[in-house]
């Protein structure tokens, strides 16, 4: 039986004739957060492939997964949650939140009323 494609997650491939399930291909690495020039205070949580350029964060952050902090300030216990942006010149209150913009469903399209003639 053959192997799904390398790096999927999802390989059969047993590896040794044991049948100890290894397989031939290894897992990606996981994405590792980039600190430039920040300050990072005590008892912070970074995200994996997390950004912060220029930040000053102060103790109890927690920056979500493949966020980005730039030249912004975030004050203690502040949250910028998986995907958030915060732009350069940005300061985050105590205990605030930052969250990963949303995309709005467009709304349907609705049926023109039917025209009733008599």
């Amino acid at each position: 039986m053959g192997c799904a494609p390398p790096n999927s997650g999802t390989c059969r491939t047993p590896q040794g004739g044991g049948g100890r399930g290894a397989c031939d291909h290894e897992d990606p690495p996981a994405r590792a957060a980039q600190v430039e020039a920040s300050v990072v205070g005590r008892n912070c949580r970074i995200g994996r492939g997390a950004h912060l350029r220029g930040a000053y964060l102060l103790d109890g952050v927690a920056v979500g997964a493949s966020a980005w902090v730039l030249g912004a300030l975030v004050a203690n216990g502040a949250r910028v949650g998986d995907g958030a942006i915060v732009s350069p010149g940005a300061m985050l209150s105590f205990n605030a939140r930052a969250l990963a913009p949303r995309l709005a469903a467009t709304p349907r399209a609705r049926a023109p009323d039917p025209v009733v003639t008599s």
